[in-house]
């Protein structure tokens, strides 16, 4: 399934031309206003998961047959992991631009915590499931993961933070 998942998984490609761009117009943003930096969190997110629907409809046209043709038969049954990775990339997609916000605000124990979440969701889910589903269950189990650490992540890059002894709130 590991190697499956590999292939797709065009998300850390479009994650990778993302870092380069938005970390120094993140730092930028937040430097300016706080509102500043949240609109360019979102519409960073906007193109993300815009990414990464586009990836689901192609996914949903080819990925089944796809699959097939590059691992077997044994990936013909009713276990289509199609649909539980493509979700993951969607997931992802919807996260990364404020794990990246947190990154450019230098907010390290935040990232730590936020990382330690995504692992141990990940795992909770991905065993727990696949313990009742099988592999099916698994490739949910991680797409449920990535769910948790996507809204973990969002939630911690916009809740409100006290920087330099002054509360900031983003509805400013």
């Amino acid at each position: 399934m590991r190697a499956a998942e590999a292939l797709f998984s065009p998300f850390s490609l479009v994650a990778a031309a993302l870092v380069l761009p938005a970390i120094p117009a993140l730092s930028r943003a937040a430097a300016a206003s706080d509102r500043r930096e949240l609109h360019l969190a979102f519409r960073t997110c906007a193109v993300a998961v815009g990414f990464g629907l586009f990836y689901m409809v192609i996914m949903a046209l080819i990925g089944s047959w796809l699959l097939v043709r590059l691992f077997g038969e044994s990936f013909s049954s009713s276990t289509d992991p199609v649909w539980p990775m493509a979700a993951v990339q969607l997931l992802n997609a919807a996260g990364v631009s404020f794990t990246l916000l947190l990154m450019a605000e230098k907010r390290g124990r935040v990232s730590l915590a936020a990382g330690i979440a995504a692992s141990a969701a990940t795992i909770a889910f991905a065993t727990g499931l696949s313990l009742r589903y099988g592999v099916q269950g698994a490739a949910w189990g991680m797409a449920a993961g990535s769910g948790v650490v996507s809204v973990t992540v969002v939630y911690l890059a916009v809740r409100r933070r006290v920087t330099s002894g002054e509360n900031r709130l983003i509805s400013r």
